[in-house]
């Protein structure tokens, strides 16, 4: 009896390690910082960081209710020194590494959105190629409070 329970002992011992190694690196990116500016206008951009999870994988799209359509933008100089934007379509995030979408770089854009509210919360679905639709609510904040 005493063996049987030394032996179960060390199994869950054991098994207490294996999934804590498994989830220490997650299985999908690990946002923060996530804020959508309050539209002033037709369209509108959210910004957020991404955190590596131990798997290379891939930013391909998002989705939201509030908007017709989302695109990976950059923001870019153009020639004539005024600021402008690209549509990039994907951003790649390195397994250990980070994405930060903040305003006057990457970002996501919101086409054709409904009015929004400072204080509202969005629920935004970000597309990665690994990590499949990773879910996130979103708060909508002041145009001068997004960071930029």
């Amino acid at each position: 009896m005493i063996r049987r329970l030394m032996l179960l002992a060390a199994a869950m011992a054991v098994s207490g390690l294996v999934v804590g190694a498994c989830s220490a690196g997650g299985t999908s990116p690990e946002m923060s910082n996530a804020r959508i500016a309050q539209p002033t206008g037709p369209n509108t951009a959210m910004y957020f960081t991404a955190d590596g999870y131990g798997t290379d994988d891939r930013l391909i799209g998002a989705t939201v209710d509030i908007a017709t359509e989302v695109q990976v933008h950059e923001t870019v100089m153009n020639d004539d020194g005024t600021m402008g934007m690209n549509h990039v379509g994907a951003v790649d995030l390195p397994a250990e590494g980070q994405i930060v979408l903040e305003p006057g770089g990457l970002h996501l854009m919101f086409l054709d959105v409904e009015r929004l509210e400072v204080g509202d919360m969005v629920e935004v679905s970000l597309q990665w190629r690994e990590a499949g639709d990773v879910k996130m609510d979103v708060e909508v904040v002041a145009p001068g409070d997004t960071g930029g």
